[in-house]
């Protein structure tokens, strides 16, 4: 199952170029993760009763273009 989340970069995301931070995008993909997994039932209470979490155990991000404030992403999991 495709999931979709749509985000809004805002100003706290930008780093000191003025583009989306590296730890954010490492954030937005936990964010998606997260919602993805509430829409299949498994929510922050169903991972606790299991003594489970969510962790990044491993990432690579290729930056194609910059992301900047205000523009909108599409961000998806499957």
């Amino acid at each position: 199952m495709r999931h979709h989340l749509q985000i809004t970069a805002v100003a706290d995301d930008s780093d000191g170029l003025g583009h989306v931070s590296n730890l954010v995008y490492l954030r937005w993909g936990l964010e998606a993760a997260v919602s993805h997994s509430v829409v299949v039932g498994w929510d922050a209470p169903a991972y606790q009763a299991l003594g489970a979490a969510f962790v990044v155990r491993r990432h690579e991000l290729d930056y194609l273009v910059p992301v900047l404030v205000e523009q909108r992403l599409d961000v998806e999991t499957w």
